[in-house]
């Protein structure tokens, strides 16, 4: 990966966890009795947001740092391009999953007794988004002090 295509990449990924967010913050204000699931699960996807932009602000800011660690370690530039790419299909999964319970939800921000059921049988599988959602989390963590290094 050039060293311009991971800064593109973290940008992008930052873009995908605004969406995440503003859709977790939809079914957050329509189901009022939220479970905590849901607002752990936006909690995360706005550390990993705010940790994409600082990716793409210290890259940016530093474009000798940028070629210096991608360009001479190239198995560093990989690693860093599916750490993201993990990430994003582990955010796309939460916004599936998010938007089919949007959808059971009226206009009026009340739930149906079938998206009640709906919810509770899918609450093991967020519960287990949540779980992969925080992993990723420290991952990046980890990139961000290896680009600080």
């Amino acid at each position: 990966m050039e060293a311009v295509g991971c800064t593109a990449a973290a940008l992008s990924l930052g873009q995908l966890c605004l969406t995440t967010v503003h859709r977790l913050h939809t079914l957050l204000e329509k189901y009022r009795n939220t479970p905590q699931t849901i607002a752990a699960l936006h909690t995360e996807i706005v550390a990993i947001g705010a940790s994409m932009w600082y990716i793409k602000m210290i890259l940016e800011n530093t474009p000798e740092l940028e070629s210096s660690r991608f360009c001479g370690d190239p198995g560093l530039a990989d690693m860093f391009f599916h750490a993201l790419s993990g990430c994003r299909l582990v955010l796309v999964s939460v916004q599936n999953q998010v938007s089919s319970f949007i959808e059971g939800i009226d206009q009026k921000g009340s739930t149906a007794r079938k998206a009640k059921r709906k919810y509770l049988w899918k609450e093991a599988t967020l519960k287990e988004l949540l779980h992969t959602v925080r992993g990723q989390n420290a991952a990046i963590s980890s990139i961000i002090q290896c680009l600080q290094l």
